[in-house]
């Protein structure tokens, strides 16, 4: 044991001495210049930095993307837009067709399917007036019967305003809207951008006498004996040009005495700005009509008919006290026993 302790003490002193001769670990990253080739395994071995999130190369780059512009929409017209420019001293819009009403009441429902035909829209006047609230005000509803003594006012046979009108047109794809005080410059903008306009008068552009009439609800209004509606498709500098329902013909009339009779029932107009053909379709009525005859009676048409007379009386929009007249057009809703 003894003869051995020389020999260990002289190897430990010949590992220490190849230690110290050793090159310390390199705590710095290479040049990135150099070859990693000839790189020895010491000078590989990088010291990482502390974790740095805002330097960090490890965060992912985003993709940065274009954002997609919505297509625009065309704006609508806008009826009696106060920004709008002052309308020209004349414009007149053609291809404008009317056909006489055939009722003494009728004019509204004749005016409205001249007007939809302008649009395309194909409208029959029968079945209009038959799809017409029925009501004693003239503002909701169309008040007494079609047939009735032209120039009464309510209660009695009188007509409808432009409200209800309105709203069925709308029902059948129209972008209809019915005005009060309206003003002339607002009628000029709509013909100079190839709007037609219906407007209530009193007779041909007579003077009217406008009454205040209040309805058994309660609710007021202003109604005008020779209460009338026409077409206006186009003006100048003194006249404005309608087409009259009751006779299907142009009239023409000074804007003075237009502006008089216009201003009996509070300047009241229906304005159409487009139309959806597609809602037309829908509210197409595909069965058959009957014209109806003297001595009908809506209870002999339904037993004629098989049908339910309530039934028969709804799909026409008949109430009480569900009277029916000659000439009157009436949907049976039926293919056969057509009388």
């Amino acid at each position: 044991m003894m003869k051995r302790l020389p020999m260990i003490c002289a190897m430990l002193s010949l590992l220490m001495l190849l230690a110290g001769c050793s090159p310390a670990m390199s705590t710095s990253p290479p040049d990135p210049t150099q070859d990693p080739a000839t790189l020895t395994p010491d000078e590989m071995i990088i010291t990482p930095s502390p974790f740095s999130p805002a330097s960090s190369t490890m965060q992912p780059e985003l993709p940065t993307e274009t954002p997609l512009q919505p297509t625009a929409t065309p704006a609508k017209p806008v009826v009696c837009d106060p920004n709008a420019p002052e309308p020209p001293t004349r414009a007149t819009i053609e291809g404008v067709v009317g056909q006489p009403q055939a009722y003494s009441l009728s004019c509204e429902a004749r005016s409205a399917a001249d007007l939809a035909a302008y649009w395309d829209v194909a409208i029959l006047e029968g079945v209009f007036f038959s799809q017409l609230p029925k009501a004693d005000n003239p503002d909701e509803g169309f008040v007494g019967f079609i047939s009735g003594a032209w120039g009464e006012i309510p209660p009695k046979s009188y007509g409808v305003h432009a409200q209800p009108v309105a709203d069925l047109m709308v029902m059948y794809g129209l972008e209809a809207e019915a005005h009060k005080e309206m003003t002339f410059r607002c009628l000029q903008s709509e013909i100079a951008a190839g709007r037609p306009v219906i407007v209530w008068i009193v007779g041909h552009a007579w003077a009217g006498l406008p009454v205040p009439y209040v309805a058994p609800d309660g609710i007021e209004t202003i109604v005008a004996p020779y209460e009338h509606t026409m077409i206006l498709f186009g003006y100048d500098a003194n006249n404005v040009h309608l087409i009259d329902a009751y006779t299907s013909k142009i009239e023409t009339h000074s804007i003075a005495s237009f502006l008089v009779s216009w201003t009996a029932l509070d300047n009241m107009a229906l304005t159409v700005i487009g139309a959806d053909a597609s809602v037309a379709s829908q509210m197409a009525y595909t069965g058959d009509y009957y014209e109806v005859q003297y001595g009908d009676s809506l209870l002999g048409l339904a037993n004629a008919w098989a049908v339910p007379w309530d039934s028969l009386a709804a799909l026409n929009g008949i109430v009480h006290p569900f009277s029916i007249y000659p000439g009157q057009v009436l949907k049976s809703d039926v293919s056969t026993g057509v009388p």
